[in-house]
């Protein structure tokens, strides 16, 4: 029993150290500065989510035509990116009828 959560432990700190540097080399390739701790915080948790659907997609999908990858909005979730498009769409059709 004992074996088994030492294992575990163990694991767990191999993975939690590679999503740190993960983070750490996110940060420093996409140039990311954050306005708090807070707001670091909560863009990590996102980065870290999006990194695992990204790895959970390439293991079930081993064949897939297309490749999934990390990029500079890797820290957004996709409602911000959809809603931040929209405004600018509408903002640029609203000048279309001047």
């Amino acid at each position: 029993m004992h074996i088994k959560l030492i294992i575990f432990l163990v694991l767990f700190g191999v993975v939690a150290s590679n999503s740190s540097l993960d983070w750490l080399k996110f940060k420093r390739n996409h140039n990311k500065h954050y306005k708090s701790a807070a707001e670091e915080a909560k863009r990590k948790q996102i980065f870290l989510e999006n990194v695992n659907r990204i790895r959970d997609y390439e293991r079930t999908h081993p064949n897939a035509t297309f490749k999934l990858g990390i990029n500079h909005l890797a820290d957004r979730r996709i409602e911000e990116l959809v809603s931040s498009s929209k405004r600018h769409f509408e903002l640029h059709s609203d000048n279309i009828g001047n």
